[in-house]
């Protein structure tokens, strides 16, 4: 007698977990927490300047083995930080009191097994001064306490970034939040700071690199890097007031930032007026009250005004070198700001002429934009480069087309 053989098809469901960031202060002293939606293989890093006196009092337990946080307060010898590879379930028990658990400033964060597994992803605390390289992949960026409290309106943590190289067939994206489960397929919507920067509407696309980048006070607990190329930089913990800030170049690219406390920002640019050149910025907002942008140029300034609406990766620029860039608001608290301005210097202007910036911007609902325009005449005194001219003709083309 033939024995029926029974083949059953089993429904494989992948079960994805995201990366967490879990803030030390959360954790009391009562029992044991399981932390949830941990995946076996991924890696926990601590970032924190809280004292090992009180870090040994923390525990965490994955695998049947227990260690504590002290042990991963520090760096390798290839400067890398300190992580722990999860093996199944991740629980975290503590002996401080809960007064001292709410004072620790530091935090947990959990990779994905994917991420861990991935040689392009990098994680790097940042405590001192640290020299970043990245060929392409993602790198983390986790700040701790900045110290000591010298400015009313400095971040409780930040990242000083400084000295940025970037080759020039590199695309560089800064994005806040941490990178997700899905982070390498999906637009995540999130990019605060790019090299190069498009400027793009329904029917034109170009795109701009900068060789010269201001230094960036990225005052955030934590934010990521993805690069498709070569670029270093020296990151710090430390922080610079950029209130009223001065650029270094004439063609040139920064950023100002903004998660609690504001007060008015100027920034002022070296323009060439001999030259043609286009300046603006990319602008995301979270606003809880009004708040507003202004880009003065020689003979003209463009407002971009949000008041309680949210806009994400916003652009807005006009013909004409950049003088000043002015952010204000009608409250010390008007919620969450990122803002990338740039200002670029083209060819010599070849004769006498007469132009207004004209503002072309990708619009959000609840935004205002005001252009006041006085027209003049610059004089130029010669010509060079015609690629750098053509891409002006092809600037101005499209300017008047919304996003």
């Amino acid at each position: 007698m033939r024995t029926p053989v029974l083949l059953l098809a089993f429904l494989a469901i992948l079960v994805h977990a995201d990366p967490l960031i879990l803030p030390l202060n959360k954790f009391l002293s009562f029992g044991t927490s399981l932390v949830k939606n941990v995946e076996p293989g991924a890696d926990l890093y601590l970032a924190s300047k809280d004292s090992d006196e009180y870090l040994k009092n923390i525990q965490i337990t994955t695998g049947g083995n227990s260690i504590t946080l002290d042990s991963l307060n520090g760096f390798n010898a290839d400067s890398s930080p300190i992580c722990l590879r999860i093996i199944d379930t991740m629980t975290v028990s503590t002996t401080n009191n809960d007064t001292i658990s709410s004072w620790l400033g530091g935090n947990l964060y959990v990779t994905t097994k994917t991420q861990a597994d991935d040689p392009n992803f990098s994680v790097y605390v940042i405590k001192t001064q640290h020299n970043i390289t990245m060929k392409s992949g993602t790198s983390v960026i986790l700040n701790t306490k900045l110290e000591p409290f010298v400015y009313i309106d400095q971040p409780y943590k930040t990242s000083y970034v400084s000295g940025i190289q970037q080759s020039k067939d590199a695309v560089v994206d800064f994005k806040w939040g941490i990178p997700s489960y899905n982070w390498q397929s999906v637009d995540t919507n999130n990019t605060f700071f790019k090299n190069p920067m498009d400027l793009k509407n329904d029917t034109y696309r170009s795109y701009v690199f900068f060789d010269h980048i201001e230094p960036l006070q990225i005052g955030f607990e934590y934010w990521y890097i993805t690069a498709n190329g070569s670029i270093t930089m020296q990151i710090e913990n430390k922080f610079i007031t950029d209130q009223n800030y001065t650029t270094t170049g004439t063609t040139t690219t920064g950023l100002v930032v903004n998660e609690l406390l504001f007060y008015p920002h100027i920034v002022t640019f070296q323009p060439d007026y001999t030259r043609t050149g286009f300046a603006g910025f990319l602008v995301s907002v979270f606003p809880e009250n009004e708040i507003w942008f202004t880009m003065n140029y020689d003979t003209a300034h463009t407002t971009i005004d949000f008041n309680r609406t949210s806009a994400t990766e916003d652009r807005s620029w006009a013909p004409g070198q950049a003088r000043t860039l002015t952010i204000n608001s009608t409250s010390q608290f008007p919620g969450i700001f990122y803002c990338q301005y740039f200002s670029f210097a083209g060819d010599l202007l070849p004769m006498t002429s007469t132009s207004s910036p004209t503002t072309s911007m990708s619009g959000s609902t609840g935004m205002t934009t005001n252009t006041t325009v006085v027209s003049t005449t610059t004089v130029g005194t010669t010509t060079s480069g015609a690629c750098s001219m053509s891409l002006w003709i092809v600037f101005v083309s499209i300017v008047y087309i919304f996003c």
